[in-house]
């Protein structure tokens, strides 16, 4: 489908994961953290890599070629998108 989202995706990790895209690339992912652990994302779409949010600022993260390493607190969301390219 060039466009969607999906929610409510959970892996046994402790995570809850939705989706959006349009064009077939990556818009937007959004995480809860169930557990309180260390998440690492990896999207095939992004290669400049995903810029973290959480409540609406920048998020600390590590990592590079579309993986995003970051520290997690429970019941926190995160938002993840596509890093703008600088002019």
């Amino acid at each position: 489908w060039p466009k969607g989202q999906i929610g409510g995706l959970r892996r046994r990790v402790g995570f809850e994961v939705g989706l959006s895209w349009e064009g077939g690339q990556l818009t937007e992912a959004t995480i809860r953290s169930l557990r309180g652990e260390a998440c690492r994302v990896k999207s095939f779409t992004t290669p400049g890599g995903l810029e973290v949010y959480r409540r609406g600022r920048r998020h600390k993260s590590t990592g590079k070629g579309g993986v995003a390493e970051f520290p997690t607190g429970p019941g926190e969301v995160y938002t993840l998108r596509p890093k703008q390219e600088e002019v």
